[in-house]
């Protein structure tokens, strides 16, 4: 009964991860376009954590996040992100 009552709690929290992820990453877009990097970086940044960690969601999220790294020049940073992302393609 308890693992019914878990599956039906995590249905019902499914949409508003999706909702939550999404409504970050059109912010971060914004704040991104706006020069707010630090802001869209966060936003991103927790947006990639909500999504599943190899999915193609994450991967267009790791090239955001990568976005602001290399406005940062943080190039490592962003070369790592963007080399993730190509993988993740990959197999998708």
């Amino acid at each position: 009964m308890r693992a019914v009552a878990l599956f039906a709690l995590f249905l019902l929290t499914v949409p508003s991860y999706t909702a939550d992820w999404t409504q970050l990453k059109s912010s971060g877009d914004r704040h991104h376009a706006g020069g707010e990097y630090d802001t869209a970086f966060t936003d991103y940044s927790v947006a990639l954590a909500a999504v599943p960690a190899e999915s193609t969601d994450a991967a267009a999220l790791s090239l955001d996040v990568g976005k602001v790294y290399w406005i940062r020049a943080d190039y490592v940073r962003a070369q790592s992100l963007a080399d993730h992302a190509r993988e993740i393609y990959k197999v998708a």
